[in-house]
């Protein structure tokens, strides 16, 4: 169910009280986030191979599309933006994925930084919304942040996509690979093939179609097991779907933008 333009201006109104609210948080009382409580990658790895915990990770785009906002890849939705806002508002230790936002020298910031920082509105949010309780993954999972922010990609950064992503799948029955480029398949170069399943799904606005790509995958759901793995590469539409496969009870990793560290 959408909205109707009508609504338009007092959801972009509420949007920018609820920005500057959480801001003056921030100001005020600093990041709450218990940073004691993020996982290492390792950690986090080892909880998705083994107790078939899905990812998602969450960043400035995410908070963005929060707030009723675009990102690069994704108009606002209307429609799924309340399913997004699940994704952190119902966060909990039995949430059925990892939650990986940025590490803490990324969101706690101070008095010189707060009002140039980049991750400003994340960390206000994070700080308001995050369960204080519940453990949390970096959102960095599969690179090098410090090459992400000069925007610079090393073989390092490659490696460590390609080592993470084989570590996940090497044991799995079938790989289902969801991004919007069928090169995506050869570039991760996986030893058997055969086992390899790939979704196309748009590049850009891909929640247009959103449904159609849940009853692809869903359509015959006892042909999906535990035994298999998503690996998924979409923007916001991947965050959606990541979180849907979970709520099903199967394994997805959200990957983001990573993949196009292979596309050198």
């Amino acid at each position: 169910m959408g909205f109707e333009r009508s609504n338009l201006v007092p959801i972009l109104a509420r949007r920018a009280l609820m920005r500057s609210s959480l801001l003056i948080i921030l100001i005020l009382f600093k990041n709450k986030v218990n940073f004691k409580r993020q996982l290492s990658n390792d950690e986090v790895l080892n909880i998705a191979n083994n107790e078939g915990k899905s990812i998602i990770r969450w960043g400035d785009g995410e908070t963005n599309f929060y707030f009723y906002g675009n990102t690069a890849s994704q108009k606002m939705s209307f429609k799924y933006v309340s399913e997004l806002r699940r994704i952190l508002d119902d966060y909990s230790g039995n949430s059925p994925y990892i939650l990986c936002i940025p590490n803490e020298k990324q969101l706690v910031l101070n008095y010189r930084t707060i009002f140039k920082s980049p991750w400003r509105d994340t960390s206000a949010l994070l700080s308001r919304k995050l369960d204080r309780k519940a453990v949390f993954g970096e959102s960095f999972l599969f690179r090098n942040p410090k090459n992400f922010q000069k925007n610079r990609i090393v073989d390092n950064d490659i490696n460590i996509l390609k080592s993470k992503v084989n570590y996940l799948v090497e044991n799995r029955n079938r790989i289902f690979l969801i991004s919007s480029k069928v090169e995506h398949l050869d570039l991760f170069k996986f030893e058997n093939r055969e086992k390899v399943h790939q979704i196309l799904v748009p590049r850009i606005d891909g929640l247009n179609d959103l449904e159609t790509i849940c009853n692809q995958i869903f359509s015959d759901s006892q042909r999906i097991t535990t035994d298999d793995i998503f690996i998924v590469s979409a923007g916001i539409l991947g965050k959606i779907l990541t979180f849907r496969i979970s709520l099903k009870g199967f394994t997805a990793i959200d990957v983001g933008g990573s993949l196009k560290l292979l596309e050198r």
